[in-house]
């Protein structure tokens, strides 16, 4: 399993990784509105397969936080939603709401680890792998030997074969669904909004 939000196009995921704060469900809600296929808001599988590594969904409803509603107009009517006991955020079905396909299965496309920033425009810059291993190396539950050499080895293996970018998020969020189909057609440049 990994800590992720998942989406796809045309076959291929992103794999949006970050901790609580980072802001995946607020680029899941812009990647879902724009059109993407949806694997997941938190948690993906990998799964070796004879041609390389899948991503396997884990469709659950999406965890906004009211600051993220406030963004998009068309989830105003969760702000009179309850939230559950002891959770800031609230539930909404991405199927509902946006009418997208919820996939089974993707290869990997593109790995996008997440930073809110202050500037209006986002940025996407490739990194190489090692900095998004160290990043991504919290998904690893240290409990058993062995599990944990094997997770540890399957996300190594997922940021070698995949690559690896830094969003720093601004608030052009119809620009980001752009930013991230120019990444799987191929792009390692600096990207812009």
């Amino acid at each position: 399993s990994m800590h992720a939000a998942g989406f796809s196009k045309d076959g291929k995921a992103i794999l949006i990784p970050g901790t609580s704060g980072a802001g995946k469900s607020t680029l899941a809600i812009t990647l879902l509105r724009s059109g993407f296929d949806y694997l997941s808001d938190d948690m993906v599988f990998l799964q070796r397969r004879s041609d390389g590594l899948g991503i396997l969904s884990f469709p659950e409803d999406v965890d906004v936080s009211d600051q993220t509603i406030r963004f998009f107009p068309e989830l105003d009517f969760l702000r009179s939603s309850p939230k559950s006991v002891a959770w800031a955020k609230r539930q909404v079905r991405a199927d509902e709401v946006y009418g997208v396909e919820m996939v089974r299965e993707a290869r990997p496309g593109a790995i996008v680890l997440p930073k809110i920033s202050a500037k209006e425009r986002s940025v996407v810059r490739p990194i190489d792998a090692d900095e998004a291993l160290l990043e991504m190396v919290s998904n690893i539950l240290l409990t058993e030997a062995r599990s944990c050499q094997s997770h540890l080895d399957i996300l190594t293996e997922l940021v070698r074969q995949t690559p690896c970018y830094r969003l720093e998020t601004g608030r052009d969020f119809d620009c980001i669904p752009i930013l991230f189909r120019e990444l799987l057609n191929g792009s390692r440049e600096e990207v812009h909004a």
